[in-house]
Parts: C-alpha cells; structure tokens; sequence
C-alpha cells in the first residue's frame, strides 16, 4: 500500500516539475519576441448633426512583447480601440490611446502605439437637393436628330459634411457617348457622388434619349433606261425600265422628281448590262435597283452618211 502511495506522489511530483518545467521555457526570454500589429479604432457617440471627416483611416500600429505563443492567439482576433466622442464636442477632439484600453493577455507587455493619439476632425452635417445633369461625348451623326434628354429621378438628394455639400449646385452621371447613338435608347447610368464622405438618395439615373431620323427613303417605279454604246448600233434594254430605291436627306428628299434620277447601261460585246445611277445629288444614296441587271438586244445597224465616210478615209 505504501509503496503505491509512495509512486503516485512520485509520478505527481514529476508532473509538476514537468508543468514549471514548460512554463519556464515558454516563458523564458529565448522564446519571447516583439511583434507589430494594426488595430482598428472604433469611433461611438457621434452626435447626429455633425460627421466624422478626419481620420479617413481610424487605425494604429501596436507594437507589444511577450511570449511568442501569444502573437498568433492576438492575430486571429484583433482588440480594438474604441473611442466615444462627448455629446458636447465642437469641430476637434483629441483621444488619447493607452494600453489599457487595449484587452490584452497579462503576459504581453505594450512597448509603442503610433500614434499614441488621434485628433479627430467633425463637420456639420448639410442635406440638400440638386439637378442632375447628364454629360456628353462627341456628336450625333447628322442623318439623326437628337430630342431633349428625359431624366428620372431630375434631382437627387445629398447628405454629408458642410464643406463638402455647400459648394455643389449639381450632381453629375456618366457621360452619353452621342457617337455611339443610331436609334431612340434608354440607358441607366451611374451617379457620381461630389466627394467621399457624401451620400446620394439615387445611385443611378436612367435617361430617355429620342433621336430622329434626318433621312428619307423613296421609291421610284419604271423610271426609263438610258442606253449609251456606239451610237451606230440600234439597241433596246430589256426591260427597258426599272424601280428605284433612295435614301437622303428628308428636304432633299421631298424635291426629288423621277428626271432627276438617271439610270443607265452601257451597251457592249455582252448581252447583259449593269443598271448604274448617274448625277445623284449630294447625299443621296442608292438602296435597291430592280432589277439591277437587264438583256442588251441590238435591232439594228444604222448605215453612216457619206460625209462620215469620207471622214474616216482621210478625205476633204
């Protein structure tokens, strides 16, 4: 019995100086070390009038020492400082951060905190409602016309520090590029905010663009052929008429008789011919002959007069 007493108290024994054992080696200077980390600063009580406009960054570099086991338990769960603002502040106040605001284990000692304060800036708080303004880029094509821009919402709200709001007389979206236009659109661009601490009632305004069309199409039917060749041979083109499609300029457009359009074939070796358009006015464009390709059929040889013959033999 005493010999069983005697080797539990024996194997305790051994677990304690096991335990002081450890304690000393994690405890002891050649496993100790200094380490850096950033903590965040928590700002509270910020009166309801007033907006927090300095620091952007509410943060400070804490550099303590103390067992090494220590530093990871700290960076998987950061402390953080926190500030309350008295209910009484003016524009600036001043808080200082210690170490004992910080919830650290006793084991690590706080060597630094940079900065060991912080001076923190407030502004009033200004709300107000601006117009909405929509930029643009380059020009509409001029065979379009572009209509008035319609806004929804037209005007916007903003909410944020006096000197940020106080100056601004309207809200501007992403620009509209008018290059890119070639039909009435709807497009729901982003509004950009007039500075970083302002908020908008509306993060995106959506713009009805109408665009007009400047240009005409029109038909002519059976316009006469014109046939050009040598003018001894008697041709015909078959059919010997044929319909028109062109697109221009409305005005332009709207005085365009069926003499002004001139199509034509040239008569050769070939039993085809190509219809071609000649003299269009400016501006106006072709869309469709039909059809575009018509039969060359020679009816006859006219004989030359004298005069012409004798011309071609050199006589006077």
């Amino acid at each position: 019995m005493k010999s069983r007493i005697l080797r539990n108290w024996g194997l305790k024994l051994v677990s304690i100086v096991i335990a002081v054992g450890l304690f000393y080696f994690v405890t002891s200077q050649s496993n100790r070390g200094v380490f850096s980390f950033i903590i965040p600063v928590e700002v509270t009580n910020v009166p309801e009038e007033k907006i927090l406009v300095w620091p952007l960054k509410l943060q400070a570099q804490v550099t303590v020492r103390g067992p090494s086991f220590l530093f990871t338990q700290i960076s998987s769960s950061l402390p953080v400082f926190r500030v309350k603002i008295p209910a009484d502040v003016e524009n600036r106040y001043t808080a200082n951060l210690k170490p004992s605001d910080l919830l650290l284990p006793p084991a690590l000692e706080v060597v630094s905190i940079e900065p060991p304060e912080i001076e923190f800036t407030l502004d009033e708080v200004l709300e107000k409602s601006v117009p909405v303004l929509v930029p643009r880029i380059g020009s509409i094509s001029k065979a379009l016309k572009l209509g008035t821009f319609s806004l929804e919402p037209q005007r916007v709200s903003l909410k944020g520090p006096y000197s940020e709001v106080k100056g601004v007389r309207s809200v501007q979206s992403y620009p509209v590029d008018l290059r890119e236009l070639k039909e009435s659109t709807n497009l729901e661009l982003p509004l950009r905010a007039p500075g970083k601490l302002t908020k908008l009632s509306h993060e995106n305004v959506t713009v009805s663009i109408p665009v007009e069309s400047l240009e005409q199409e029109r038909e002519f039917l059976k316009v006469p052929i014109q046939i050009e060749g040598d003018p001894n041979l008697t041709v015909e083109a078959l059919p010997a008429v044929v319909d028109i499609t062109l697109i221009g300029p409305s005005k332009l457009m709207k005085r365009l008789k069926v003499a002004d359009v001139k199509p034509y074939v040239v008569a050769g070796k070939d039993s085809l011919g190509k219809v071609r358009l000649r003299d269009l006015p400016e501006r106006v464009r072709m869309i469709q002959i039909t059809p575009d390709t018509v039969t060359i059929s020679i009816t006859g040889v006219e004989k030359p007069t004298p005069s012409v013959e004798r011309l071609k033999k050199g006589e006077k």
